[in-house]
């Protein structure tokens, strides 16, 4: 009998274990298997057949169908390069070379995931609306406020 005991407690806790693990992998919202570029992230497998059980449970919960390796790339920065939370009260500047991609875009959303609007009434940022220096670098400065002081 005591024997029976501990096996059923030892079944009970893996399985707490076991679920209580996935539970927080799940809700931390952040895929395995990250490729990292400073402060942006990519999952270049998350709509793939290779794509880990834990990215395929967060998008299946979010409703979110990632691009397949074919589609393209989704970057995505929550921190700022000395690993604060992005703010938007901040400023940033965002700079470098354009992803070699005929057609790009860049969004910014909130912590739920909904698109923030821009003063001009944008959502998003092309390839085909960005001006780039002669080198092919560009510079963007993002924030509630312009960067001249001006609301």
């Amino acid at each position: 009998m005591r024997t029976l005991t501990f096996l059923t407690l030892i079944v009970v806790l893996a399985s707490l274990l076991g679920i209580g693990s996935a539970y927080i992998m799940i809700e931390r919202e952040q895929p395995l298997n990250a490729v990292t570029i400073g402060s942006w992230r990519a999952y270049p497998k998350a709509g793939t057949a290779e794509a880990d059980p834990y990215s395929v449970a967060i998008y299946t919960r979010g409703a979110v169908v990632p691009l397949a390796s074919g589609e393209g790339l989704a970057l995505v920065a929550r921190e700022d390069r000395s690993g604060h939370l992005l703010d938007p009260t901040c400023i940033y500047r965002i700079s470098g070379q354009t992803p070699t991609a005929r057609l790009w875009t860049m969004t910014a959303t909130d912590g739920d995931g909904h698109l923030v609007e821009t003063r001009p009434g944008r959502v998003h940022l092309d390839s085909q609306n960005l001006l780039r220096n002669p080198d092919g670098s560009f510079e963007l400065t993002y924030g509630r406020r312009s960067a001249f002081g001006k609301p």
